[in-house]
Order: structure tokens, then C-alpha cells, then sequence
């Protein structure tokens, strides 16, 4: 759009002159036609000889030729500029998405392998097919896969052992040994995930929530310490001396008898 605007002004104002022709420039080869103006502009914007051939024969004719092909020159490899640039940040984009996609399947695959591997496993110490591992269960599981045997197929599966032990005690909420698949395969998904800001604002909640509680059950034991304290020191008050104590004679009478 740029080339064919400028090529109407260029032959319309340098096309057939009198005076290029007069001066050795043949105004006809170069402007005498638009599609002739589109292909010297298009030459001027290469920068295939655009000075010595065109700008300088035509602006020693005409002074205001040097402002008009600077200003178009100037213009045009912005503009192509623009487009080259344009051109990398798509094929950079196109790149990233692919990459994204790519990543995407790899990490597709790896799960699949780690729940297939960790399904299989399960089943294998679920001796009962309960679908829950006891204590016991769970201890013999972690010694085999702690064994040389499981070691290449944890690599495969693409997971670490002590990454199973941390789902294993993020599974075992009440703390009786025993875990459930679904609750594996939930700790297991917690832990992969990557941490988030919510996260974080969930974990300094809960921290200020458990500090708030362990002040408050402090103030109350002090509170009963210091009325523990209070109420013995009361009751040491009240209490005679042993000095004072009422010491009756007793009756001779009565010992003699």
C-alpha cells in the first residue's frame, strides 16, 4: 500500500519531465508509469542503487526529490522492519506453542506411566484386594520398592521413592498406618502440583490460625495457674498456726482412772 501511494505521487510528479529528460534521466524508464514508479520505489527500498541512480539525478533536478524519497525510504524499512519482526514473533509464538503442546504429551504420558506403575503396585501388597493397605502392607511396599529390583522402574515411571513416602504420609490422615488407592493417587497429585500464591496465603493462614490457638490455651492454663496459686496461698491464711493450736490440759482424774 505504501509502495503503490508513493508510486502515484512519483508519477505524477517526476513521470515524463521535461526537465529529467533534459538533465540525462530518463523519467520515463524510471516514473513514467505506476507499475514503472512501483518497481524504482521497490529497488529505492532495497537499497539497490536507490542514491546514485535515482535520489541524487532526480533531487539536483528537483531539491524537494531528496525529503520525498528520504521521507519513503525511511518509511518503507520501518515498515518492513515491522513485518520481519512480526514474521519472528509468530514463528517464535508458533515455536512456543508447539513446544507447550509437546510438553503437554510428555507430561500426559508420565502420569500415565506413574499411575499404571503405582496401580500395579498397589494390587501387587493388597493382599486382601481390599483396595487399602495396612500398616504392615505399607512397610513390606516401601522395602520393595526400596530394593535395586524397583529401582529402574521407578525411573521409568518417571517418580522417586521418597516422593511415594511423602503421598503416603500426606494420604494417612488419621494416622493409623493404613491408606487407601484414592487417597495415594490424591496425595500423589498434591504433591506434584506446583505450588501457588493461594497456597502459600492458605499455609500462613492455617500457621497464625494453630499460633492464635496455642496463645489463647496459654493465657487459659496461666489464668487456672495463677488461680491455682491464689486459692492455695488463701487457704494457707485461714489455716491456724501450729503454734497456736488449743492445747487442753488433761484431766488427772481421768488418767488415774
Amino acid at each position: 500500500m505504501i509502495i503503490y501511494v508513493f508510486a502515484i505521487l512519483a508519477q505524477g510528479t517526476f513521470g515524463n519531465s521535461k526537465e529529467l529528460d533534459a538533465a540525462g534521466f530518463n523519467s520515463y524508464d524510471f516514473f513514467g508509469t505506476v507499475p514503472r514508479s512501483m518497481a524504482s520505489l521497490f529497488q529505492m527500498m532495497c537499497f539497490d542503487s536507490w542514491s546514485s541512480q535515482i535520489m541524487r539525478p532526480v533531487g539536483n533536478v528537483y531539491t524537494f526529490a531528496f525529503f520525498f524519497f528520504c521521507f519513503f525510504v525511511s518509511l518503507a524499512s520501518m515498515g518492513m522492519l515491522n513485518l520481519l519482526t512480526a514474521i519472528f514473533v509468530d514463528s517464535l509464538s508458533t515455536l512456543s506453542t508447539e513446544d507447550a503442546i509437546q510438553n503437554e504429551q510428555m507430561e500426559a504420558e508420565a502420569k500415565h506411566k506413574m499411575v499404571t506403575f503405582i496401580e500395579e503396585t498397589f494390587q501387587t501388597f493388597d493382599r486382601s484386594g481390599s483396595g487399602t493397605l495396612t500398616r504392615e502392607e505399607v512397610v513390606k511396599a516401601l522395602q520393595a520398592l526400596g530394593s535395586a529390583e524397583y529401582q529402574h522402574l521407578l525411573k521409568d515411571a518417571g517418580i522417586e521413592l521418597e516422593t511415594i513416602k511423602g503421598a503416603i504420609n500426606l494420604a494417612d490422615l488419621d494416622g493409623d498406618g493404613e491408606v487407601a488407592y484414592h487417597e495415594l493417587m490424591h496425595g500423589l497429585e498434591q504433591m506434584e502440583d506446583k505450588p501457588t500464591k493461594r497456597n502459600t496465603w492458605e499455609i500462613i493462614s492455617m500457621v497464625l490460625k494453630v499460633d492464635r490457638d496455642i496463645h489463647q490455651k496459654l493465657a487459659r492454663i496461666e489464668s487456672k495457674l495463677d488461680l491455682l496459686h491464689r486459692s492455695s496461698a488463701n487457704r494457707a491464711c485461714k489455716a491456724p498456726p501450729d503454734d497456736h493450736l488449743d492445747k487442753t490440759p488433761l484431766d488427772e482424774s481421768r488418767l488415774s482412772k
